[in-house]
């Protein structure tokens, strides 16, 4: 018989809810663990997710996160987070961000890492206000 990781069971069991459903178990979990609780909710969202945010949502969290913040987190993002911001920017913003990132500098990985979570952080932040929506019922859509 093999092992069962209940942490991934209970990710998935919560990426399966509703948005409503998924923040009033949290904050169940969150009074009796919470380190568990932050486990989870960083589990919910990590910044290669950010793919899967609507147009619309994007369009907040690009105002909301310093552009600092922004240049650091994207040194090394994934394709499809660079996809994503390019099919949602206009053709100069991102060719302005591109040349920005390219005359960056070299940068620690622990800054580059620190920008990253500060972009999920934020994001996180929206969804539990419910600015935005989760994206993270959209990755197992098989249209997406």
């Amino acid at each position: 018989m093999g092992n069962i990781d209940g942490f991934k069971q209970a990710l998935e069991a919560l990426q399966a809810l509703d948005e409503p459903s998924r923040l009033r178990i949290l904050k169940d979990i969150e009074q009796k663990n919470p380190k568990m609780a932050a486990k989870l909710k960083e589990g919910l969202f990590g910044f290669s997710d950010l793919q899967f945010i609507l147009a619309s949502d994007f369009k907040i969290i690009w105002w909301e996160i310093p552009r600092k913040t922004w240049q650091l987190a994207l040194r090394k993002a994934p394709a499809g987070v660079l996809k994503m911001i390019q099919s949602h920017l206009s053709k100069r913003a991102f060719e302005e961000l591109e040349e920005l990132l390219q005359h960056q500098g070299p940068q620690p990985a622990s800054k580059v890492l620190q920008a990253q979570k500060e972009v999920c952080d934020s994001i996180r932040s929206l969804i539990s206000q419910g600015k935005i929506a989760a994206p993270s019922s959209r990755k197992n859509d098989p249209m997406v």
